[in-house]
């Protein structure tokens, strides 16, 4: 089979990649100062956002525009405790989800959010509206 390959993140100087997620038309990239967000048709950086420490989960929720994410490392915020949704668009949170212990992993699909600690599963509603994720 034929494939073609394009580097997305070479220059050492960068921040490290910790987390990927991928949709049709975007990679997100949780890096060790923040996220960055690129298209793949044609494979552009669109979005670059600092944070000063460690994304080390990330998703999206709609397109581009709402992405969630958890913290980690020295002096995290978010930390590894608590789960962000966050509008891309406009660099505000839209909510914070909040643990007693580390989260594990992540899933969101739909209208549930499905955070996994260790030996417990929690499934929460999602509380935003259609039109904070609308174009």
């Amino acid at each position: 089979s034929n494939f073609t390959m394009e580097e997305i993140n070479s220059d050492s100087e960068k921040p490290s990649v910790l987390a990927v997620s991928m949709t049709r038309d975007f990679i997100a990239l949780g890096t060790s100062d923040g996220y960055k967000i690129f298209s793949l048709n044609p494979i552009k950086l669109i979005k670059e956002k600092s944070f000063g420490h460690a994304i080390c989960q990330i998703g999206f929720y709609s397109s581009d525009k709402i992405i969630w994410f958890v913290g980690e490392g020295e002096l995290p915020d978010p930390t590894e405790r608590e789960f962000v949704f966050w509008d891309n668009h406009n660099d505000e949170q839209l909510f914070k989800i909040m643990q007693k212990t580390d989260i594990k992993r992540v899933c969101v699909k739909q209208q549930n959010i499905i955070v996994a600690l260790v030996g417990k599963v929690y499934v929460y509603s999602l509380p935003i509206s259609s039109n904070m994720v609308s174009k």
